[in-house]
Order: structure tokens, then sequence, then C-alpha cells
């Protein structure tokens, strides 16, 4: 992914000057912002975009959105009155970012959005990232190799509103509409947070005690140590299934199911 975002911003960058002044002769200047810097998820995101600017002669701005819909747009609105020359943005809200992105748009500053996508009515170069709505649908069929065509099921969401956590349950929820003995008795979002996601799993299993629930589905790579506390508690009977670890029914460490070295990911 991170060969992939470098990749982009060149393009983009060349695009935007139409190539008529070259990086030699001027060093053009990237406002990025991510909804929520103090995600450990976006570490190696934000080194990939320092590696980039190193690379590339680029000068860097990177500004948290602090998990605020209004912080973030106050971020981009800053880089519109800066007129930097190309806006990152990972998105928290997607739609609450529109109006501003529609800002630069008239500005005439190039957007990208990475890993959560930017709602509908602005324009944007590209959008780096999954197909969340496929990852869904994928995180379901595991599900069903895992448990069959019934039973009880946890659901962890992300932060809500972002366009990973909308479209992952939407592709979950179309192909479980097929499968009505699946139940899904409690979704709690866990904002990607995995000590929130912890907290979340030991109110579930506690709610719901041996023989009464089959699996936890957790849309992003947070629910490592949840699955850890599971297997320290002997409740070896729920399966598992998140981001990074799609091997069902084994405990992960570190994203990676223990004693595989590797976990599948989602291609």
């Amino acid at each position: 992914m991170r060969k992939r975002l470098l990749c982009v911003l060149a393009v983009a960058l060349l695009l935007a000057s139409g190539a008529a002044v070259s990086a030699a002769e001027k060093q053009f200047t990237i406002g990025a912002t991510i909804w929520d810097m103090s995600n450990p998820f976006y570490a190696n995101f934000i080194q990939g975009l320092h590696d980039a600017a190193k690379d590339f002669n680029l000068n860097l701005l990177l500004r948290d959105g602090q998990g605020d819909p209004n912080t973030q747009v106050a971020v981009v609105r800053q880089y519109i009155a800066e007129n930097v020359d190309l806006i990152l943005i990972v998105p928290g809200d997607s739609q609450a970012v529109v109006p501003v992105i529609i800002q630069a748009n008239q500005a005439g500053i190039p957007v990208i959005s990475a890993n959560n996508r930017v709602g509908e009515g602005a324009e944007v170069v590209t959008f780096v990232g999954a197909d969340d709505f496929y990852f869904g649908q994928q995180q379901a069929r595991l599900l069903i190799q895992a448990i069959g065509t019934k039973g009880n099921v946890a659901y962890l969401m992300g932060e809500l509103g972002t366009s990973a956590q909308v479209l992952r349950q939407a592709g979950f929820e179309d192909v479980l509409k097929d499968y009505p003995d699946i139940k899904i008795v409690t979704s709690i979002s866990d904002g990607w947070d995995s000590a929130k996601s912890l907290a979340a799993t030991q109110d579930i299993l506690l709610k719901y005690p041996a023989g009464t629930l089959d699996a936890i589905v957790n849309q992003g790579p947070a629910g490592v140590p949840g699955s850890k506390y599971a297997q320290q508690i002997g409740r070896t009977e729920v399966k598992w299934n998140g981001e990074w670890f799609f091997a069902l029914g084994q405990t992960c460490e570190y994203g990676y199911p223990s004693g595989s070295g590797r976990a599948s990911k989602l291609s």
C-alpha cells in the first residue's frame, strides 16, 4: 500500500503541475491530514508519508484531525488558505468533509483520499485503499466457513461513519442476508481502538456465556487483545474473524495467528 501511495502522489503532483515545472525547480507542498493520528493503525502510514516526502523532495505538512470532524475540516480549510499543491486526506466522517473538499476543488487544489473515502459530491484525484465492500463480504464468507449456516455472532465495528466501517458492514450484511439463521446478537463500535475493543470483548463474553456465542467478528485490526483474552479465560469455543487475521478460530499475536508465521490477507 505504501508503494502505491508513493506512486500516486508522484503522478498526481506531476499532473497538477502540468509538467511545466520540474521537481528540481520547485519543492511541492503536500497538506496531509489523518482523522486520528493517535490510532496505532496509522503508524506505518505516517512513516510512509515521511518516506515519500524524503524520496520525492516534498514539503510535507501533516496535521491531526484529532478524531473530530470539525477539527479535520478546519485543517483542510487551513491548507486551502496556505495554497498547498495537493491535499491528502484520511477522512473520519466521510460526508462531513465534503463541503471543504469542494472548496479545495474550487481552489484548484487536487485531493487524494486514502484508507477512508470522501463522501459523494466532492472530487478526488484517486482513492488509495481497500475495496471495503468486498472486504466485508469476505469476512461473512469466512464466518460461514468457521461456524456453518447457523449461529450467534457479536460484531465489533470501527469508527462509525468512516467509509471503511460503513462499506464493510454493508458487504458483511449483503452476504449474511441469505443466511437468516446467523444472528448478529450485538453490534458495538470499538473505534478501531485496541483498548476499547478489549473492553467490548470482555463485556460480550460476560453477557454471552459459553454455549450462547459462536463467533466475534471485528471489522479492523483492534481485536487481537480481545482474542488473546478469550483464550486466556478459556473461551476457545468462540471463533474470531478480523482484519489481518482471517484464520478463524485461532488466537492471534500482533495481528497474525499464533504459530502460523503470517495470516492470509484479503487481496
